[in-house]
């Protein structure tokens, strides 16, 4: 049996890409929005989480390339716990916890990453992209 790519690897891969796109541009973004990316800001600059993000898709996208599940769950795994860290960072991120869409959307990420990573058997093949759509 055959594993197919699922829409939302896609998805999460040009979520990560973009990222890393706004980090790498963005040189002061925490300091310049400072109480929403508090957590951030004291511990990681905008260059690092660009880095991290970018290799979180690099991971993926090697998947993709070599047709390799055990690459594509690591890379799932790896953003479900960066998507989680981040949602944590959103929500404490005035110094009080408050819920936003922010910390909502990215909890919602990193609950699909783990569901779609845990769907992935490493022993399976993945499906020719020739044959349909995006599998």
């Amino acid at each position: 049996m055959k594993t197919m790519i699922w829409p939302f690897e896609i998805v999460m891969t040009f979520v990560s890409l973009g990222w890393a796109y706004v980090m790498f541009r963005e040189v002061n973004m925490f300091e310049e929005q400072s109480s929403r990316w508090l957590v951030l800001d004291a511990t990681i600059q905008e260059w690092g989480v660009g880095l991290i993000t970018l290799s979180l898709a690099l991971i993926k996208i090697y998947g993709f390339v070599l047709k390799s599940n055990r690459c594509r769950k690591i890379g799932l795994t790896l953003s479900g716990v960066w998507w989680s860290m981040i949602c944590a960072a959103i929500t404490m991120g005035d110094g009080a916890f408050s819920i936003s869409t922010g910390s909502v959307a990215y909890a919602g990420y990193a609950v699909l990453c783990f569901l779609t990573s845990s769907s992935i058997k490493e022993g399976e093949k993945v499906a020719n992209s020739n044959k349909r759509g995006v599998s």
